[in-house]
């Protein structure tokens, strides 16, 4: 069976020199926490009450760390693909003309679109001559419910 396509902001992520690693579609298909329970405590009664019902929980937002790696023709073109690739997920998806700051990847066989906002790009590990490296990439998922793909 062939592997997962994965799109970034609506283009395969080969556009831009990209290839996820293991455990990358394990870190998208994680379910997301639920926001902590509103409990009352009280010294009238033993442990404490949870004032909420199941239909009520919600889920909470979610940091995520996915990993890459990135391929260039050498040390110095690695350099500005990085450089190209955190400009583009700062501005994220374009919308009428402008960017939103929200990225989205879509990983159709599995039918999810995550809309993510990028914090960092949190490692590399370039090998050294060859132009390629392995790179990490943390994003924020503001609201892990909203996984529909786009019709």
């Amino acid at each position: 069976m062939a592997n997962p396509t994965m799109k970034l902001n609506g283009r395969d992520i080969s556009y831009y020199n990209l290839t996820y690693m293991e455990g990358t579609i394990a870190a998208i298909l994680k379910p997301s926490p639920y926001k902590k329970l509103v409990t009352n405590e009280s010294s009238f009664i033993h442990g404490t009450r949870a004032i909420t019902t199941p239909s009520s929980r919600r889920k909470d937002k979610q940091d995520l760390s996915l990993t890459f790696f990135l391929q260039a023709a050498s040390m110095s073109a690695l350099q500005t693909k990085l450089q190209t690739l955190e400009q583009t997920l700062i501005n994220g998806e374009s919308a009428n003309s402008s960017y939103t700051g929200v990225n989205t990847i879509t990983l159709a066989d599995y039918g999810i679109c995550l809309r993510l906002v990028f914090l960092q790009i949190s490692k590399v590990t370039p090998w050294f001559p060859n132009g390629r490296a392995v790179i990490q990439i943390k994003f924020t998922e503001p609201n892990p419910n909203n996984r529909s793909v786009p019709s």
